[in-house]
């Protein structure tokens, strides 16, 4: 008698989660991106949203939400409802990186939110002030040898663009000085007053700095050149073989979320991102939309993502400051 209540109430919850994904969208659905305004990760979460607002008949509202790293965003997702109307639009540093830096985070992005598929990979520039009177990255580790202590900006600790710099000075010797900002467009605005000299940077927000002649771009992290500055070499080609530091963006669901409501974002994301439109801008911006994924597929991209930058806190000795 009880294995023919749990059947039924096995098929009555498939049944329910079914026709909760056939009305699905019926109101307004809310993406957190625990990133800064004008970012890499907020400027392509508003460029789909728009795209897949239009797709579902239903506003996609973009809220940011900062603090610590990504944990205050991606929490603010993880306590919300399982009913696809709260998501999370996060970068590896929220959900591959921070885990690693903070002595406490209140959760397992691994078993806390479901990824439902990646939306953009984006290469990391390695940029300089022109008063540091650099043109390429030996010059660079060559002055910092000779001035050791030298500041290089982020857009905060534990993000990629801290881990890239970091990787560099183990791999090169040098002795670089921290500064963390809160966010991208504070890193690019203390680059530019000089407060520090070098960062990493994602490429919508150094591109139009250094087309107007403001920052130098000498590098950038990639494993091969990007087509949209096929002039600027690779670290790896500068005498660092092997180095690629990288950061992707994308969506994920609260625990629990319905497969079905999860197939539907996947196709519709997808959908987006594909689109004529959205390519165009994403290129521009210097995003090169990720690979197309199942959100299996994308949860074992997530698990790998975790494993290797939690190796690589671990090597360089990252914490957040």
């Amino acid at each position: 008698m009880r294995s023919i209540v749990f059947v039924l109430s096995a098929i009555v919850s498939l049944c329910g989660s079914a026709a909760q994904a056939q009305t699905y969208p019926n109101k307004p659905i809310k993406v957190i991106v625990p990133h800064s305004v004008g970012g890499s990760p907020d400027t392509f979460a508003r460029i789909v949203a728009q795209k897949v607002s239009e797709s579902l008949g239903q506003q996609v509202v973009v809220e940011t939400r900062l603090g610590a790293g990504g944990i205050v965003g991606s929490n603010v997702v993880i306590q919300s409802a399982p009913d696809g109307y709260t998501l999370l639009m996060a970068d590896s540093s929220a959900y591959a990186i921070t885990p690693h830096m903070y002595a406490s985070v209140p959760f397992d992005p691994l078993k806390s939110l479901v990824p439902i598929m990646p939306g953009a990979t984006v290469p990391l520039l390695l940029v300089v002030h022109p008063a540091l009177n650099v043109s390429n990255l030996k010059e660079l580790i060559a002055l910092a040898k000779t001035q050791p202590g030298i500041f290089y900006g982020s857009s905060g600790s534990g993000t990629p663009h801290h881990l890239a710099m970091e990787l560099l000075k183990s791999r090169a010797g040098i002795d670089l000085a921290h500064v963390a900002y809160k966010g991208s467009a504070q890193s690019v605005l203390g680059l530019i007053a000089s407060e520090v000299s070098v960062a990493f940077m994602g490429t919508n927000a150094a591109s139009p700095q250094a087309k107007a002649g403001k920052l130098k771009i000498i590098a950038v992290s990639t494993a091969s050149r990007i087509p949209l500055m096929p002039e600027i070499a690779t670290v790896a080609e500068a005498g660092f073989p092997g180095f690629e530091v990288n950061t992707t963006f994308g969506f994920f669901a609260p625990l629990n979320t319905p497969r079905d409501i999860v197939g539907k974002l996947n196709a519709e994301l997808s959908k987006a991102v594909k689109s004529g439109e959205v390519q165009q801008r994403l290129y521009a911006l210097g995003l090169e939309a990720a690979a197309d994924m199942t959100p299996e597929q994308y949860a074992e991209f997530v698990r790998k993502e975790y494993q290797t930058f939690g190796a690589l806190v671990k090597a360089i000795g990252a914490r957040a400051d």
